[in-house]
């Protein structure tokens, strides 16, 4: 008769975890397929310049926790907030964002007051 082995072999766990990893990964994809894109809701808002970035050259910004490619018409510092002002794929078209008060950014540092550091 069938004889139900005590002790599982190693690749009878292996060949268990299979459809497992597998159902695994399709859920993941499902879930992804799901999500609604960000680029759609970016326009107007606000990032921050991780790069400098100029006229001509690619540079990075940071919104909401993700790194996009963007692009300008005009000089932005690094630490800068910028506004979105279009989305095409990947890539940000973004322009400095106007202070209120009317202060243009300067090239020097600023000192963080609080933990005196530049």
């Amino acid at each position: 008769m069938f004889q139900i082995p005590t002790e599982a072999s190693p690749a009878l766990l292996a060949l268990s975890a299979i459809p497992l990893l597998i159902l695994l990964i399709m859920y993941r994809t499902f879930k992804l397929r799901r999500r609604k894109s960000v680029s759609a809701n970016m326009v107007g808002g606000v990032a921050e310049a991780i790069d400098g970035l100029f006229p001509g050259a690619d540079g990075y910004v940071l919104y909401q926790n993700e790194y996009w490619k963007a692009r300008t018409d005009a000089p932005i510092h690094p630490k800068s907030k910028v506004k979105i002002i279009q989305s095409e794929g990947r890539l940000l078209q973004v322009k400095p964002l106007e202070e209120t008060g009317g202060e243009q950014p300067s090239s020097q540092p600023k000192q963080d007051k609080e933990r005196g550091r530049y």
